[in-house]
């Protein structure tokens, strides 16, 4: 039957299942619909054998190729291979101070990517859970740099993952989204070597992306840190595997010039 067409007014269409099944001490599933677009991600079991590997994802909400790589690889990373990651995201990406040195005032792709910012950041805040606040990521650069309406589609994937969205709401559009904005910014302007563009990742402290290769190696390199035993996916991510070449290329089939997917410091 035809789909029924999204009342008028309505910021985003949502619909929502959710199930929830134990294993071990923690595991879940997770189905979102959202603008037509069912997506499933696992919530794994913490593997207590070893030390969970650092991951640190530096980007913006407005980066399309930000956008494009944390629904692609770094949602199916996660569903793979999440149970060995410690996985940090930094929503900051190419800001900049204003000129007196006070609040961020500059973002790259707009007043909007600031506000963007100030909501993923306040639900990472509040959540905690890296369960919880990396599917609310998903959703929300699932959607965003479609709506460009931060209060709506956070409210929206809020519900999904059981965050409350008053909370960030309140969060982001107070004095703790800014000053956890300026957190980010700091982070980020901390990094050593610094940043050459967006998508970035540190994997164990060390840049994770380059230039020619972009960031397409990070699960190999998460899998090569473990020290417990490896999961089973992680031989997909090994560069002898036969698929290794083909699961580097882009995920939405835009293979080509690397500088065209990423958002570089300093570009408009």
């Amino acid at each position: 039957p035809k789909p029924e067409e999204p009342t008028q007014g309505d910021g985003i269409r949502e619909e929502m299942m959710m199930s929830f099944a134990m294993k071990s001490a923690l595991a879940g599933l997770f189905v979102l619909s959202v603008t037509g677009v069912s997506q499933v991600s696992s919530l794994h079991s913490i593997n207590v054998a070893a030390a969970r590997v650092k991951v640190e994802f530096y980007m913006e909400s407005l980066c399309p190729y930000c956008a494009d790589f944390t629904t692609t690889k770094l949602k199916d990373m996660m569903d793979e291979i999440g149970d060995i990651v410690e996985l940090s995201i930094i929503p900051s990406g190419n800001m900049k101070p204003d000129s007196e040195g006070g609040p961020v005032t500059q973002c790259q792709h707009g007043p909007d990517e600031c506000v963007g910012n100030r909501y993923e950041a306040c639900a990472i805040h509040l959540a905690q859970d890296q369960g919880v606040w990396f599917p609310y990521i998903y959703c929300f650069e699932e959607n965003f740099p479609t709506s460009r309406d931060a209060k709506q589609t956070s409210s929206t994937c809020a519900k999904c993952v059981g965050i409350s969205a008053p909370d960030v709401e309140t969060c982001a559009e107070g004095p703790e989204g800014v000053e956890l904005a300026q957190q980010m910014l700091d982070k980020t302007a901390a990094l050593d070597p610094p940043h050459k563009f967006v998508p970035w990742f540190v994997v164990e402290g060390k840049p994770a992306c380059t230039e020619t290769a972009g960031c397409d190696s990070v699960p190999h390199l998460v899998c090569q840190a473990y020290k417990g035993t490896a999961p089973a996916a992680c031989s997909k991510y090994s560069p002898s595997s036969p698929g290794f070449a083909l699961g580097l290329s882009s995920s939405k089939g835009q293979a080509g010039n690397r500088a065209a997917r990423v958002c570089s410091v300093g570009s408009d």
